[in-house]
């Protein structure tokens, strides 16, 4: 039974008995349901694994069986749309929440700021346009740089607004000539995916920007290490 039908038929029971706890027969829930008693208690098998209501079958002939609801339906409903809205689907996730704006935007907000889901660092913001690649080391508009310098790190960055050249990946560094300068990386530095960066990545990165025009000037990059 799909996930959506299942809802459906809680939605059935929900409002049959006003989300109130009950006390009934599995007749009149199959009758809810329009299905047959043997379908009905694989529905409420089903609705019990995901925990949204218990069932609790009588003993004895002619004794009725105790059904408690353990969600809402609103509940479900947000737990539906959520879902819609991690997935991007913002028309679904409308829809799930009746067309109701306000409760949509209320519902971004939570999902709004950084999270974690099976072990991945996810960080959601809203944004008023579709976003292109954010590579740092193309030309940018000014928010999306703001968005690069909250992702990225470089050797050094400016201090706040006063435009002064700070630490970075970097711990210092010296000018050995007019035209060279040696880097000395902060040790202990991981990726988001926790793999340690090394003098190789640092290469690799300022090596391709020397193909971009604005970094024409850089001649080359090398490691001590690699010499």
């Amino acid at each position: 039974m799909s996930g959506q039908r299942l809802r459906a038929q809680f939605s059935r029971l929900y409002h049959h008995f006003n989300g109130e706890d009950t006390d009934t027969a599995l007749q009149a829930v199959a009758d809810i349901l329009v299905c047959t008693r043997r379908n009905a208690r694989m529905v409420l098998s089903k609705l019990e694994e995901h925990g949204w209501l218990t069932w609790q079958p009588s003993v004895g002939r002619g004794k009725l069986s105790r059904l408690t609801f353990l969600r809402s339906e609103s509940a479900l409903r947000e737990e539906q749309a959520t879902q819609w809205l991690t997935q991007g689907k913002i028309d679904h996730a409308l829809a799930c929440l009746d067309h109701d704006a306000t409760k949509l935007v209320t519902l971004i907000q939570k999902q709004m700021g950084p999270s974690t889901q099976n072990g991945r660092q996810i960080v959601r913001l809203p944004y008023y346009r579709q976003l292109e690649e954010l590579d740092p080391r193309g030309p940018l508009r000014r928010s999306e740089q703001h968005l690069v310098g909250q992702i990225f790190n470089g050797l050094v960055r400016y201090r706040g607004n006063d435009r002064i050249v700070v630490a970075d990946l970097a711990h210092h560094w010296d000018a050995l000539s007019a035209t060279q300068w040696r880097f000395y990386l902060r040790p202990g530095v991981r990726f988001h995916d926790g793999r340690l960066m090394t003098e190789h990545d640092v290469i690799s990165s300022l090596s391709q920007l020397a193909t971009r025009r604005f970094f024409a000037h850089i001649a080359s990059v090398t490691s001590p290490g690699r010499e």
